[in-house]
């Protein structure tokens, strides 16, 4: 029995070892197909980026960003741990890009009001001319003068408005950024965490089954040891209550067998009753 018992073990064992290695097999493939899938989306959106703007290709970013952190979101909800991390991880990555962008739109619009400043500069020179026109009486000369010094700074206002705003965008933008990266690994934690808490329960499933099964096996084993032993002592009580057949048969037996019946049968002949012996009367 002990043996049959290690042999269903066995069995039992090579047949969940076999349906994990289909089902390990079968996730691999979805996995696949999964990956292959994002890539050629991945793909074809960088395309569409090419003929955006540059505002344009990085607002695309942000919107891409929420999509994963919210696919991760989902997967994590769904137990896919790994399939969260990754997409985590590409929000992250996507957020470090618009970040870097972001930073040069600031770095460009921090740029243009350098140069709107030293326009200024070109715009008091025009004042100053024709300041000095109208002195010596170029009323004409003055005036043109005084046009092309209101047209200067109505364009240096206008591109000072613009870099300020590039200058915000691209702060904002980076900071933004800097909070996806954030939110981004947030979830990539929570994806290792809830990881970790499966991992955790199913070592403890695993150890109570385990043990559960130790105790099993270890009364099976009792009930096992308990049945030989009572086979083993109805054997040898029937082998103490039957003697061999060479003791039955042996001479001193068959002496003993012829001796114990004559002592029968003279037990028998004393034992009758002597009727007459009693009654008799002599005259």
């Amino acid at each position: 029995m002990t043996q049959a018992l290690a042999e269903y073990r066995s069995h039992v064992d090579a047949l969940n070892a076999e349906a994990n290695r289909h089902l390990a097999e079968v996730n691999r493939i979805e996995q696949e197909k999964r990956r292959l899938s994002m890539s050629t989306e991945e793909r074809i959106r960088d395309i569409q980026r090419q003929g955006m703007s540059e505002y344009e290709a990085t607002e695309d970013r942000k919107s891409q960003i929420a999509e994963y952190q919210e696919q991760a979101r989902r997967a994590l909800a769904n137990g896919s741990f790994e399939e969260s991390r990754g997409y985590a991880q590409k929000a992250m990555d996507l957020a470090s890009q618009v970040a870097s962008s972001q930073t040069s739109e600031a770095k460009r619009g921090e740029e243009a009001r350098r140069q709107a400043e030293q326009g200024a500069s070109q715009v008091a020179l025009l004042e100053a001319r024709a300041r000095e026109a109208s002195r010596n009486q170029e009323y004409g000369k003055s005036e043109a003068l005084m046009r092309q010094a209101d047209q200067l700074r109505a364009e240096i206002s206008q591109r000072t408005q613009e870099s300020d705003a590039a200058i915000t965008r691209g702060k904002q933008g980076v900071n933004s950024a800097i909070q996806d990266i954030r939110s981004s690994e947030d979830i990539l934690n929570q994806s290792l965490n809830a990881e970790a808490a499966a991992h955790r329960s199913a070592a403890q499933s695993a150890t109570t089954a385990r043990d559960q099964i130790k105790q099993t096996l270890a009364e099976t084993q009792t009930q096992v040891d308990q049945l030989t032993a009572k086979l083993a002592q109805g054997s040898r009580s029937q082998s103490m209550r039957t003697p061999p057949a060479s003791i039955r048969h042996s001479p001193i037996s068959t002496r003993l067998s012829r001796r114990s019946s004559t002592s029968s049968r003279s037990r028998q002949t004393f034992s009758r009753p002597r009727s007459n012996c009693g009654n008799t009367s002599y005259s």
